[in-house]
């Protein structure tokens, strides 16, 4: 009895799907994470503020400056910090996602290249899949009619509403496969 194979989910499935771009997406994360973290530290900060300042008002010392100054520049660097964090996380995600969206769009376009549109749709309106009979029954001379390599001397051939004799040989010859 054979394994089952597991699907792979979430992040597992995200890294194969993002291919080269795994790096990108691996840096996004980081730099969101840390953009969330310094987006903690102003609580922790101003609690600091507030902190000393009601330890001053209570105690009736004076004022100290120089710690709270300190904790106000933590405050700003740190927010300064988290809007180039999420910034450049955002870009890169966006960015990752943009390009492995696209790498899945051509592969996908690739496949579908290769599949023959009348096995594809339920709509095979005058399509013709094979041509058989006898020998000289006619076989060679309708598709050399088709490529234009024979002049049609009466009646006329349609491929759907459009009158073959009215479209060019090449026309003609990329539009057919054999």
């Amino acid at each position: 009895m054979s394994k089952a194979k597991k699907k792979k989910e979430g992040i597992s499935r995200l890294m194969e799907l993002a291919g080269t771009k795994k790096k990108g997406l691996t840096a996004a994360c980081t730099l969101s994470v840390l953009s969330s973290v310094f987006k903690i530290i102003p609580y922790f900060t101003i609690y600091g503020v507030l902190k000393e300042i009601i330890r001053c008002y209570s105690a009736g010392d004076k004022f100290a400056f120089g710690s709270v100054s300190t904790l106000v520049i933590i405050t700003a660097v740190s927010a300064l910090l988290y809007g180039i964090c999420a910034y450049s996380s955002a870009m890169l995600s966006h960015g990752a996602a943009f390009d492995i969206l696209y790498e899945l769009r051509m592969k996908l376009m690739e496949k579908m290249g290769r599949i023959s549109s009348g096995y594809y749709t339920a709509n095979t309106q005058g399509s013709c899949n094979a041509l058989v009979g006898p020998s000289g029954g006619g076989k060679s001379t309708i598709a050399q009619l088709l490529l234009h390599f024979y002049e049609i001397e009466s009646g006329s051939i349609k491929i759907g509403e459009c009158v073959l004799e009215k479209r060019s040989p090449p026309n003609v010859r990329g539009t057919l496969s054999m």
